[in-house]
């Protein structure tokens, strides 16, 4: 299940959903290159955004897959997708348990920046087994706690302000190791997990300003990845 605090956080309009972090058009680039690089996708292809939030992977995809499921928990950036009325997306509002309704049912399956904030991850993962069909792809991208920008980290929840309205939200937040991941991608045939790098230099002078970062060419963990194959 997804806590209280994921909701509250991630319930944002456009505006403030474009207004997070100098971060974010890196990593979702880097996210999106390797993505790109690891499934060739086809129109025959049935495929699950899950939290898709806005919908920055279905506004990539429509367009090269047959069908598209996307969920999310947060009525607003949901909202703002459904409104694109693409013709072979389906917009759902919910969580986990609805994919129970999707036995065997995706070629690709894409959770993205979201998995960390599962309590019961385990759970998510075997929905993801049992909605693929023989063959499908599932793609995980999970975050440091170095890249999240937080006035606090305690165990397994970060203090975030909410880019809507300042307010500080205590958020559930346990990013995957590799041994987790690869535990958890246990019953797949096979699974490639890495590390996406990048430089200080990279995130813009913003950031660079804003945080006093000195040697711009160190490299930084962005994001880990994941690829199984059922």
């Amino acid at each position: 299940m997804v806590e209280k605090g994921v909701l509250e956080y991630f319930n944002l309009n456009l505006k403030a959903w474009n207004n997070r972090s100098e971060m974010l058009p890196l990593i979702e680039k880097k996210e999106e290159e390797w993505v790109f690089h690891n499934i060739k996708f086809s129109k025959k292809m049935k495929m699950l955004d899950f939290a898709c939030g806005i919908g920055r992977w279905t506004n990539r995809l429509h367009n090269k897959v047959k069908e598209i499921i996307a969920i999310d928990i947060s009525k607003k950036p949901l909202s703002i997708l459904k409104n694109k009325k693409y013709h072979n997306v389906t917009t759902i509002l919910g969580s986990e348990d609805i994919l129970s309704n999707y036995k065997k049912y995706f070629d690709v399956i894409i959770c993205a920046q979201a998995i960390e904030f599962w309590k019961n991850p385990k759970r998510l993962i075997e929905l993801f087994y049992d909605s693929l069909g023989d063959g499908g792809t599932l793609i995980i991208t999970t975050w440091f706690k170095e890249r999240i920008e937080a006035k606090s980290i305690k165990g397994d929840y970060v203090i975030v302000k909410r880019p809507s309205d300042k307010k500080n939200i205590k958020v559930f937040f346990s990013p995957k190791s590799k041994e987790e991941l690869k535990k958890l991608l246990s019953k797949f045939k096979r699974a490639d997990i890495k590390t996406l790098d990048g430089k200080y230099g990279e995130f813009g002078e913003a950031y660079i300003k804003r945080k006093n970062i000195i040697n711009i060419q160190e490299e930084v963990k962005l994001l880990r990845v994941a690829k199984a194959i059922k």
